[in-house]
């Protein structure tokens, strides 16, 4: 009796043990609507944003500025030691809480053409004003 029991326990215990380790959550955030941006050319920029790049290029930098209805996503990497660096724009949408803006820093093509001085590659992206923060990834 004392086996059958025993057994039954193990059993039971078994079954408690495999239910409980099959759980999995996933947290999946929806990509909202993609935004209408416009990549600004330095000659373009106003005066204000032009400053504020001056002053934190030589670092990584995430600013916003907003100006006359339009925000300005500013992303940049710092100093590069060499020429041939861009910044890309992965991804620029609005999810229900926020704007999500995702750039990605490329290097120069081929090595044997960059040459050697510091360079602070950056994008600035214009878009429509909003209330929404913006999350830099």
């Amino acid at each position: 009796m004392k086996r059958k029991k025993a057994g039954m326990c193990l059993i039971l215990f078994l079954m408690a043990l495999t239910l409980t380790g099959c759980i999995s959550v996933s947290e999946k955030k929806e990509k909202g609507k993609e935004l209408d941006f416009t990549v600004v050319k330095e000659a373009d920029l106003p005066e204000e944003v032009k400053s504020q790049i001056e002053a934190h290029k030589k670092e990584a930098m995430k600013l916003t500025w907003s100006d006359q209805g339009y925000l300005y996503l500013i992303r940049g990497y710092g100093t590069q030691k060499t020429t041939g660096f861009s910044v890309v724009v992965d991804a620029l949408y609005e999810t229900e809480d926020e704007i999500v803006f995702r750039t990605t820093l490329k290097g120069p093509a081929n090595q044997e053409e960059a040459k050697d001085y510091d360079t602070s590659p950056y994008v600035v992206v214009k878009l429509e004003t909003t209330e929404k923060p913006c999350r830099f990834e």
